[in-house]
């Protein structure tokens, strides 16, 4: 069980149950009501996951779901931000200098002075760049915190993590058909986006995960049944038929590939 506490086995966790689950949609023919009473059981298991993670890695701020490009280089800032400031504690800032030697002197100053780990020389590499000396300095954490209201956060996050177990026990009882469970899950994603609509974030995980959210949320209410079924038959099949002047099996390769993506376990 404490695996389930660990970040990395979380990601691992994560991964094999969405994995199952797409296969499982797959392995033989079943009724919707079926198929979706065993997606519950894995969103279930995914949302306690999450929540886990929300709780204890992001202390109850912006979830950052997995894939995020940006999330562990954030988290090495932050390691050395903090590293930096337990190694300066204390440092006093040089007086105004007033011509290029007296900087040059300060600048080598602090190259001296310096705990091996950070800034050792003029500059530092940071990903695949180098960058100056005084730029790479990392700023305190305290400074980088925007305060948003807290309660929001909780509120905003909270749907965001149960949305998809709430359209997976609508689909149970409605059906891939109905409206019901669409419109639901709609709506929840509105509120959700009302809520946290002015937040304000430093960290570039915390921007590109809300960016993402919206692109994800476009595209999944675009391929989501019944509206999909709607545009298949009115937009896209017209649309291709008129691109490629056939309905052989260039529209069948292209109508494949539009619904892989669209395959229930990816759209929950």
């Amino acid at each position: 069980m404490q695996k389930i506490y660990d970040p990395n086995s979380q990601t691992t966790i994560l991964s094999a149950l969405q994995s199952i689950q797409f296969l499982t949609e797959y392995a033989g023919k079943r009724s919707d009501k079926s198929l979706y009473a065993t997606f519950l059981i894995f969103e279930l298991g995914k949302f306690v996951v999450r929540f886990i993670r929300w709780r204890d890695t992001y202390k109850n701020q912006i979830y950052i779901t997995e894939g995020n490009q940006f999330a562990s280089q954030d988290e090495q800032e932050e390691q050395k931000s903090i590293e930096f400031q337990n190694t300066w504690f204390g440092l006093r800032f040089n007086r105004p200098a007033k011509d290029k030697n007296e900087v040059k002197n300060q600048l080598e100053s602090i190259k001296n002075q310096a705990n091996q780990k950070f800034n050792l020389g003029y500059y530092e590499a940071v990903g695949d760049k180098k960058l100056a000396l005084i730029t790479t300095l990392p700023i305190p954490e305290e400074l980088k915190i925007i305060k948003n209201d807290q309660k929001k956060i909780v509120l905003g996050e909270l749907l965001y993590l149960i949305r998809p177990v709430v359209y997976c026990i609508m689909l149970v009882f409605n059906g891939s058909e109905s409206f019901k469970p669409y419109l639901t899950s709609l709506v929840i994603d509105i509120v959700r986006f009302l809520i946290e609509f002015d937040f304000k974030f430093n960290k570039r995980s915390q921007k590109v995960e809300m960016t993402n959210r919206i692109k994800t949320a476009a595209l999944s209410y675009l391929l989501r049944q019944p509206i999909y079924e709607l545009l298949k038959q009115k937009y896209i099949l017209k649309v291709i038929r008129l691109l490629f002047k056939t309905d052989g099996w260039i529209e069948k390769i292209l109508i494949g590939l539009i619904e892989i993506r669209s395959s229930k376990s990816l759209l929950l």
